[in-house]
C-alpha cells in the first residue's frame, strides 16, 4: 500500500486515555482514533493503532516470570494482564525486556481465551537523543492469519526548542 505522506501522532494522556490521529494525504485531514477503532488495522498492517500506543502495558497486572533469553540478550519475561479499564483486545501479553537496556524486544500476545494472537519482534535498534535505544525495526507477525508486516524507521531527528505547540492536529496536517 501506498502510505507516502502519511502522519501519525500518539499523545500520552496525563491522567486519562491517550490520543492518537492519523493524517491520510487523500483526505487532506487529520482524524482522530476512538473507541474500537483503536483495535483496527494501522494502515492496513498486522499491528493495530492500540499496538502502537501500548496503553494495556501501562494497564495491567505485572507478574515476573523466569528470565529468558532471546538470542545473545539477557531478557527479564514479565507477563501483562491487561485490566478491564484498558478495553484490551488482549487476554495478557507476555514480554522479553532486555536487563541491558530496558527495551522489550520481544512480546507475545494472546487472546482472552488464552490463543496466541500475535508475536512483535524488534529487530533493531537505533541511538537516539541522549543515547537513548530507539525501535528502528520492528516485525509484528499474526499467528492467526499467516501473515507479518515489517515497520521501518527510516529516520529521526532531535527536537530543539519548545515542543509544547509541535505534537499538534495542525501540525500533523502540515507534515510537520
Amino acid at each position: 500500500a501506498d502510505v507516502a505522506g502519511t502522519g501519525f501522532l500518539f499523545r500520552e494522556g496525563r491522567g486519562g486515555q491517550d490520543e492518537l490521529w492519523l493524517y491520510v494525504p487523500a483526505l487532506k485531514r487529520a482524524r482522530r482514533i476512538v473507541g474500537r477503532a483503536r483495535h483496527g488495522r494501522f494502515l492496513g498492517s498486522d499491528f493495530t493503532y492500540a499496538d502502537l500506543e501500548a496503553q494495556e502495558l501501562r494497564a495491567s497486572t505485572l507478574t515476573r516470570l523466569t528470565d529468558a533469553p532471546v538470542g545473545r540478550f539477557a531478557c527479564r519475561v514479565v507477563e501483562a494482564r491487561p485490566l478491564a479499564s484498558a478495553g484490551s483486545e488482549y487476554g495478557r501479553i507476555v514480554a522479553w525486556v532486555r536487563k541491558d537496556n530496558g527495551v522489550a524486544i520481544r512480546l507475545k500476545m494472546y487472546s482472552p481465551a488464552g490463543a496466541l494472537l500475535k508475536v512483535l519482534f524488534v529487530r533493531r535498534l537505533g541511538t537516539g537523543a541522549g543515547g537513548r535505544p530507539v525501535i528502528t525495526e520492528t516485525r509484528m507477525a499474526s499467528e492467526s492469519e499467516g501473515t507479518s508486516t515489517l515497520m521501518t524507521v527510516l529516520r529521526t531527528r532531535p527536537l530543539t526548542g519548545s515542543t509544547a505547540d509541535l505534537f499538534t492536529e495542525r501540525n500533523l496536517s502540515r507534515g510537520l
